[in-house]
């Protein structure tokens, strides 16, 4: 963790792969890679466009020029010896062909080629979800990971879930499954079901958006690790109920949240698991949807400040990173080298992170420490890391810490002078202000 504290902010205004390649080939971070070394570059491949505007994409994923910039600065370190692989695990629904194809991953494979460097693109899901009007119709199998995945088992005090198991209400994951995410994180064990490509590494790269998210505030490097997953349903994204009950479903209890709590339990539970009910549901939903009201003007789903779930997970998964190896255990001290590079040069705002609106942010920040990169991302976006669970609580973990300093610690080395101070120090009225997503709104902003 040495150095880590600092953090890089770069000025740059547009997705110029030779312009971003001399923004990032001289910086330090890249040091700590060798000839021979096996490099994974995990973008945020979340899904292929905007949720309502299919022709709208930059916003939502990593740019194929920050990964093409990104891979040739990587592929000087490695001078003609070692492997370069590209990996994520995209939303269920995803298109992984679209994908590559507005990210030009044939230019990096040719690159890569070129220079002697073995490529591998890898599509992490186990499985792929067939999706209309937000009900999942099939399940297809996919290749995952040719190497396997591992099973991390955090258990008690090790996890950031230790004591925070109310067993009157239920975790919901990414799936239908309810009951399988509970036995996963059952108050002692905490399982996550890792990518063994991303774990066989000798350097991790991180590559996520500048970009708001509903459930927990910002995505960037602590919330992109969700992609390293190959099995998403042991992740709790939100918790059952209300915060009187020890929920955070809804951030009140009132009539018709309270009917809906119990509809969507029953539905998800009983009806949508029946591949046969699904297809017939998706008029039902649209007549359900004007009484409960729209997920984009209603709060639900643990889609607000009061998350107090899916902190948790990012942060394991952040331990997993730092300290796992491939037999599932977790060590003393880092084992693994890692760098994180922000793409903000359009960043994603309001109702992140699949509805996002662009913003131009014309940044890039990059650094070896995710929480220390993450602080930076939330003040450059106007946001307090005081408000942002992942962040606040990133600084207080007790087993397998992710940083060894405090937020008053952290330095920005910047191309802008105004920016080449503490972050402590940056001027408010200098960062951007980004709309958080409403759920959010008048909570996580700073305050001048």
């Amino acid at each position: 963790m040495n150095n880590s504290n600092n953090v890089y902010y770069l000025k740059q205004i547009d997705y110029n792969k030779n312009a971003i390649y001399e923004k990032l080939k001289d910086l330090d971070i890249f040091q700590i890679i060798k000839p021979g070394m096996t490099v994974l570059l995990k973008p945020n491949f979340i899904k292929e466009s905007h949720q309502y505007k299919k022709n709208s994409w930059i916003q939502i994923i990593t740019n194929g020029s920050i990964l093409y910039a990104t891979t040739k600065v990587v592929i000087e370190h490695l001078k003609n010896s070692g492997k370069i692989i590209i990996a994520d695990g995209p939303d269920f629904g995803a298109n992984i062909n679209k994908i590559t194809k507005l990210t030009d991953i044939e230019s990096i494979y040719s690159l890569c080629k070129k220079n002697n460097i073995i490529f591998e693109f890898i599509d992490l899901r186990d499985n792929y979800l067939k999706i209309i009007g937000e009900i999942k119709i099939y399940k297809k199998n996919l290749p995952g990971d040719p190497d396997g995945s591992v099973i991390f088992n955090i258990k008690k005090e090790n996890s950031e879930f230790f004591g925070h198991k109310n067993f009157n209400m239920k975790y919901w994951g990414a799936d239908l499954d309810i009951d399988e995410v509970n036995r996963a994180h059952n108050g002692v064990d905490n399982l996550y079901k890792v990518s063994k490509s991303v774990l066989n590494s000798d350097v991790f790269i991180n590559l996520p958006k500048l970009k708001t998210h509903k459930k927990a505030g910002i995505t960037c490097s602590l919330k992109n690790l969700v992609g390293i997953n190959t099995y998403r349903n042991f992740l709790p994204h939100h918790t059952q109920g209300f915060p009187e009950n020890g929920g955070d479903q809804f951030p009140q209890k009132s009539k018709k949240s309270d009917i809906e709590q119990k509809y969507v339990t029953f539905i998800k539970t009983k009806i949508l698991p029946i591949p046969i009910l699904n297809l017939l549901f998706i008029p039902i939903k649209k007549i359900t949807r004007r009484y409960f009201g729209d997920t984009r003007e209603v709060i639900r789903s643990g889609n607000w400040y009061g998350n107090d779930t899916i902190w948790r997970t990012i942060l394991d998964l952040n331990k997993i990173i730092m300290y796992g190896d491939d037999n599932g255990i977790l060590h003393d001290k880092p084992i693994r080298h890692y760098i994180s590079i922000i793409d903000g040069i359009v960043g994603g705002e309001g109702q992140g992170p699949l509805s996002a609106e662009p913003i131009n942010s014309n940044c890039i920040i990059a650094g070896v420490n995710p929480l220390a990169v993450d602080c930076v991302c939330a003040k450059i976006m106007g946001f307090d890391y005081k408000k942002i669970p992942s962040l606040k609580n990133g600084f207080k973990i007790k087993n397998y810490p992710i940083s060894n300093f405090q937020f008053n610690d952290i330095n920005v080395l910047s191309d802008i002078k105004k920016f080449n101070n503490k972050l402590l120090d940056i001027d408010i009225q200098d960062t951007h202000k980004f709309t958080p997503h409403f759920g959010w709104k008048d909570h996580i902003e700073l305050e001048s």
